[in-house]
């Protein structure tokens, strides 16, 4: 016989000896069941709270896979089951339950901690066992099992029994059996969906991984000394007569006849729809509203709510009426029934979105506020059915008050295994094999299926019964009846992309409808992690999607993707062997293939990513047909983890860090463990926005990459993408080895004129160097957090940067960071790459971006240097003449204005337009009046012209210079429509 843990001497009675238990007892005036609904309602918080903070440990080991979460997931469900059904058989035979539950919520405040730190032992040991297993992907799955459930077995099963242990404290009549079980899990609900919104939008963002681990312990260790207290206080509340009821027969294992076995089949069934829904809505939540962690926490903070306040719903029912067999068919008709609103709302939120978020703005919060708006319309009901479930089924299958607890501890662990089976089969077979919209249309025909057996199983006759058959064939009919959704509309990232969208608003709906959708498709899947689109617009640029959101294109991202391959290779022309990790369109994998590489390793977690390279050969040379390229589909940081490889370049360029997972990606223990990856002289390449991303998240990330090696630079991809380099040898561009480089392979020179807008290296460096390491240094000196492991900020914060325009801020401050014009090369240019035409261009180019973002001392020197290397063109001393006058150096200005004058009259009309901005119109007029007279022909200086006579209020004036211009071109609409103006102000 099992030990009975409520005997154990000594503890019980030191509590009743604490010198303030007489004060506090005297307190205790109110009911001592509220209190343990309440201790289990915090139970219930701090249950949640465990759960996400072990998902977010092991993920860190694991990898944030789909098979990796999926592994987790089925470790932490499987605990509970097995703690229910462990706890359930024992739980009848302790006469002091509540002692025992007091005692468990202590235990697992201690296993917790334990867990929690038992991080780094565990990866030691997984990245040992996994090397060891390498090329076998079931062994890895079985030592990841293995290891999750070394930690979390144990405090798993204690938070399952804890269900069963409190009922049968609670329980005392046969007609509470349906009642205080539904009431423990409706409360025990309530507070996981607490738990849920704290963790996920409180602790986690401000306060970090440790500090919410002490909320949920102090909760445990609160819950657990009231129940200890409880239990002694008031033992006829909770004690149970169990001398008396050992004179009962009582049967040592549960009898299952047709009906048990009919609700047993029941709660597992709607244990595997509630978790095959939940995957399914996840899915379907990136797609809708964006896959930050906001919108994951607010989709299952929905579905919490659902459950919760189903099986509240239901629990008063029974204090009503007696349960019912067919009370169960209702149940899942309903809750089949309440996925059409789903089915049809997808095909109509993606525009509805654009318009509400012009309405509401596109705020961050309001966007969280039009997700919330989302989940509750088409997940609460089906949630609300679902919750139901459970308690109906506790008070038609216990049967006396002194089973309760193996009753439903049996029913709460096999409901458990339902949701651990339907959890895998949907992630892992029916999602990527039938699709999204299948997923929901199977597991509704699932329920449906059991209403109906169990229908015919409740002893239904007459019009009832007919109803019945005829809700499920009407649902089922409804659903199978329901069109596949446009692919097109579903992955056109209605939350992500309704502010560019808003240019559509006029033409109404259908303008909307049609620009999400006027794309030609070329491939749609939902794969095991991410649902995957690639398209093809009316220009003939292609774009791959991944949840919605464009991940690669042949358009804008060209540049940034060519670059993340061949800057790096530029910084270590000797590099060997490479990892890239991210796949997207292959151009950056098909760039490192075009230098001396003779090994890159790609890791994509997205299988269905690869499938969409077919259509993007002709910008990546056909990367997967090298034989030096080899793929790895897996978690980025899993695959370092795992790998005993040793590389001269790491090039990450996951998606944006607001999106779920990506930003452990950008932590300091990445950045170390990639760090330990490298090669002596490797170096570490990292992609980093600057748009939609605050400057202080921004100065987070590069501290935090800082912290971890010796030399880092800066450089700019395109307007919106950066790129970091990091190394622990000096990064130094030696010109004549990349010069080498680029000779050896012509199809580099051609990717780098194309997208790059040079081939020459002098001038990309010159556009792309941005910050030095010196400059570096001193930008993060006052900055002192950093995105970790523990506490991963940049996750909530890039979720929170949403929607900001941030991307001018954040280049004027990378330009005020900025101390010189230095390249960091390892040989001085010579005089002809000096004066090549695209150094020289570049140098322009720059000047001009200096001086727009406020570094007018950058742009004037970068300007000297121009004219060191050539003085003749008009725009340089017109433009250094704008830089010193905004330096105050009025007189060198001026000299430099009548430079370019002399050297071409544009500059004479490009002085005047600065005038006239200026307010400055009289000058101006006299600067247009020359350019006139020295370029009668040009347009552009009469139209200059005549605006500033119309502003010196001479429109007489004005209009001679029109009916001119439009003898020299009286096709110009625009001279036309500027005499006509000018002929009714004067009178004509």
């Amino acid at each position: 016989m099992a030990a009975d843990i409520t005997q154990t001497p000594g503890l019980s009675t030191t509590l009743a000896e604490w010198p303030a238990a007489g004060a506090l007892r005297e307190r205790l005036t109110f009911r001592p069941v509220v209190v343990a609904y309440l201790c289990f309602f915090l139970s219930g918080v701090c249950g949640l709270v465990y759960e996400v903070l072990w998902s977010a440990r092991l993920a860190v080991v694991f990898g944030h896979s789909t098979y990796a979460d999926t592994t987790v997931l089925a470790v932490f469900m499987g605990g509970l089951a097995l703690g229910a059904a462990l706890f359930g058989r024992r739980a009848d035979r302790w006469k002091r339950p509540l002692f025992a539950y007091g005692v468990m919520e202590l235990l697992i405040a201690a296993l917790a901690v334990i867990a929690f730190y038992s991080l780094d032992p565990i990866r030691w040991l997984y990245g040992s066992l996994a090397g060891s297993s390498a090329g076998s992907q079931n062994g890895d799955y079985l030592i990841r099992i293995l290891l999750s459930a070394f930690v979390l077995i144990v405090p798993t099963a204690l938070l399952g029994g804890t269900l069963p242990v409190l009922c049968r404290a609670l329980t005392r009549t046969r007609q509470q059996t349906g009642i205080e079980p539904g009431r423990l899990y409706s409360l025990n609900t309530f507070g996981a969906l607490l738990g849920c919104a704290l963790a996920g939008f409180v602790l986690l963002p401000l306060l970090g991984q440790q500090w919410a681990l002490g909320f949920a312990v102090g909760g445990n260790i609160l819950v657990g000394i009231v129940a200890l207290l409880m239990d002694r206080w008031r033992p006829d509340e909770f004690e149970v007569n169990v001398a008396a009821e050992a004179g009962k027969k009582r049967p040592k294992r549960i009898k299952v006849d047709g009906v048990a076995m009919v609700l047993l089949a029941a709660t597992f069934l709607m244990g595997f729809c509630t978790f095959s829904y939940e995957v399914a809505w996840a899915r379907l939540v990136g797609l809708m509203i964006g896959s930050s962690a906001f919108s994951f926490s607010t989709m299952l903070v929905t579905v919490l709510a659902g459950i919760a306040g189903g099986s509240l719903f239901a629990t008063r029912l029974q204090r009503r009426r007696e349960p019912k067999l067919h009370w169960l068919a209702t149940i899942q008709i309903g809750a089949a029934a309440m996925i059409l609103p789903l089915l049809w709302a997808v095909e109509i939120w993606p525009v509805l979105s654009v318009f509400l978020a012009a309405v509401t703005g596109d705020s961050s919060p309001v966007l969280l506020a039009l997700g919330l708006l989302f989940c509750v319309a088409v997940m609460f009901p089906a949630s609300f059915a679902l919750g139901m479930g459970f308690p109906i089924t506790v008070g038609l299958y216990t049967r006396s008050a002194e089973s309760v607890g193996r009753r439903v501890g049996m029913l709460y662990a096999v409901n458990t295994i339902g949701a651990i089976l339907g959890a895998t089969v949907a992630g892992l077979v029916v999602l990527p094999r039938l699709g999204l919209h299948t997923s929901f249309l199977v597991t509704s025909m699932l329920l449906l299926a059991s209403a109906a057996a169990v229908a015919s199983l409740a002893g239904m006759r007459g019009k009832a019964h007919v109803a019945v058959g005829l809700s499920v064939l009407l649902v089922a009919t409804l659903l199978w009846t329901n069109e596949p959704w446009n692919p097109a509309l579903v992955n056109s990232g209605p939350i992500i992309y309704a502010d560019a969208r808003r240019g559509e608003l006029k033409g109404g709906w259908s303008a909307v409808h049609k620009d999400m959708t006027d794309h030609k498709l070329l491939f749609a899947a939902d794969g095991i992690s991410s649902s995957v689109a690639a398209f093809q617009s009316a220009d003939g640029h292609r774009h791959l999607r991944v949840n919605g959101k464009v991940d690669a294109s042949t358009a804008g991202d060209m540049t940034t993707q060519v670059l993340l391959g061949y800057l790096p290779s530029f910084a270590r022309p000797q590099a060997k062997e490479c990892l890239v990790i991210g796949f997207g369109s292959g151009v950056t994998v098909g760039a490192l293939a075009q230098t001396d590489c003779q090994r890159i390793d790609c890791v994509e977690m997205e299988p269905a990513v690869i499938v969409c390279d077919q259509f993007f050969r002709q910008v990546n040379h056909n990367c997967l047909d090298d034989s030096r390229v080899e793929m790895f589909f897996n978690d980025g940081r899993n695959h370092l983890e795992t790998t005993d490889r040793r590389y001269d370049l790491i090039i990450t360029e996951p998606s944006n860090p607001w999106i779920a997972g990506i930003a452990s990606l950008f932590t300091r223990e990445f950045y170390q463990l990639s760090n330990d990856r490298l090669r002596p002289s490797g170096v570490m390449a990292q992609w980093l926005q600057n748009y939609q991303l605050d400057w202080q998240s921004y100065c987070m990330v590069l501290a935090t990459f800082a912290d971890q090696f010796r030399h880092v630079q800066v450089h700019r991809l395109s307007g919106g993408d950066t790129l970091l380099l990091g190394s622990q040898q000096p990064i130094r561009f030696d010109l004549k080895a990349i010069a080498n480089m680029a000779a050896a392979h012509s199809t580099a020179a051609k990717d780098l004129a194309s997208f790059a807008k040079t081939a020459q290296p002098l001038s990309l460096l010159q556009r792309s160097f941005a910050l030095s390491d010196k400059d570096i240094r001193a930008l993060v000196a006052g900055v002192s957090r950093r995105n970790t492991d523990d506490h991963l900020r940049l996750q909530y914060m890039a979720a929170w940067s949403r929607g900001q325009g941030t991307s001018e801020e954040n280049r004027q401050q990378l330009w005020a960071a900025r101390s010189g014009l230095d390249l960091p090369l390892d040989n001085a240019p010579s005089r002809a790459q000096l004066e090549h035409p695209d150094h020289l261009a570049s140098l322009l180019y720059q000047a001009a971006v200096a001086r727009k973002y406020g570094r007018a001392d950058l742009s004037a020197a970068l300007l000297r240097r121009h004219l060191e290397l050539d003085d003749s063109d008009w725009r340089v001393h017109h433009s250094l003449a704008q830089a010193l006058e905004h330096l105050g150096q009025q007189s060198a200005a001026a000299s430099h204005y009548a430079i370019a004058e002399r050297l071409d009259p544009k500059a004479v009309v490009s002085h005047g337009r600065l005038l006239l901005e200026r307010g400055q119109v009289v000058e101006a007029e006299k600067r247009f009046a020359q350019a006139v007279e020295r370029m009668p022909g040009s347009l552009t200086a009469l139209k200059s012209l005549v605006r500033a006579r119309v502003e010196l209020n001479r429109p007489d004036e004005a209009l001679a210079l029109v009916e001119k211009a439009m003898q020299v071109d009286p096709m110009d609409a625009e001279f036309e429509r500027a005499a006509n103006k000018l002929k009714a102000l004067i009178g004509r």
